[in-house]
């Protein structure tokens, strides 16, 4: 567990404990309780929590550096790279880079019960989340769907773009340097196994196609390309906002890793 529970004594009681900017009154706790509620969170934001003891009063606090787990050859296409909470799958390598596409679409925009768009607004956490699909069969309510822009079907400028940039900006705080931040390509979606000729993703991976996402590729000059959560690939209007989610691509440096 890296270390972070050496300075768990056996039998020592604690009053409170302190993680990050949280105060949870924990009592009369024993030791193995505060152990327990500490391996329910190994950590905190993507960072391993350290924890000390003074007085009685054990602080848990968060380190420097940013969990990152590679599952895998980081060189083939769709190993899992984990940055604390967040998940990705490799896409594209180079000797000293490697790029990924988010597992899931990030909680962003609102959900759309097939008769009104309800905004999760404060709720919304901007990261990653399994619940958000966008368009899934006909189950509603359609999870995190985002117009990918009120004016145009370009990136630069997009609604689609502030959101990408803040999750990025997210992943900077943890202690990753982020060499891009973006949607994926038409290009890259081909490379992976779609089709434009036959508007399927079916040849390609089947995590590719888990959520129903927004590329970055615009088509002609109303429409975007998108994958959809049953293997469609298709262009779609930049306006659109019942069905479409927004999940991000980055790269970073091997060193990281």
């Amino acid at each position: 567990m890296h270390g972070i529970y050496d300075n768990l004594a056996n039998e020592k009681e604690a009053d409170k404990l302190v993680r990050g900017d949280m105060l949870m009154n924990l009592g009369e706790s024993s030791q193995a309780e505060i152990l327990k509620k500490i391996q329910e969170e190994p950590f905190i934001n993507g960072k391993f929590t350290t924890c000390s003891e003074d007085g009685g009063n054990w602080t848990v606090g968060v380190s420097d550096e940013a969990i990152i787990d590679v599952e895998g050859n980081i060189d083939s296409i769709g190993t899992i790279v984990k940055i604390g909470s967040e998940q990705f799958r490799v896409i594209s390598s180079t000797v000293d880079s490697v790029t990924m596409l988010s597992e899931y679409n990030l909680y962003v925009g609102e959900e759309f019960n097939g008769t009104e768009r309800l905004p999760y607004g404060n709720n919304a956490t901007g990261r990653q989340d399994s619940s958000m699909r966008g368009w899934v069969s006909s189950d509603y309510p359609f999870k995190e769907i985002s117009i990918f822009s009120n004016t145009s079907n370009v990136y630069a400028g997009s609604t689609v773009e502030e959101y990408v940039d803040n999750y990025k900006e997210y992943l900077v705080v943890l202690g990753v340097n982020i060499l891009d931040a973006r949607l994926i390509t038409k290009e890259e979606l081909e490379n992976l196994g779609c089709f434009a000729l036959t508007n399927s993703c079916i040849s390609a991976p089947t995590w590719l196609f888990n959520t129903t996402f927004w590329s970055g590729t615009p088509f002609l000059s109303y429409g975007v390309w998108v994958v959809t959560s049953n293997g469609e690939f298709y262009d779609g209007h930049y306006s659109n906002n019942d069905s479409r989610g927004v999940r991000p691509v980055i790269t970073i440096s091997k060193s990281e890793l």
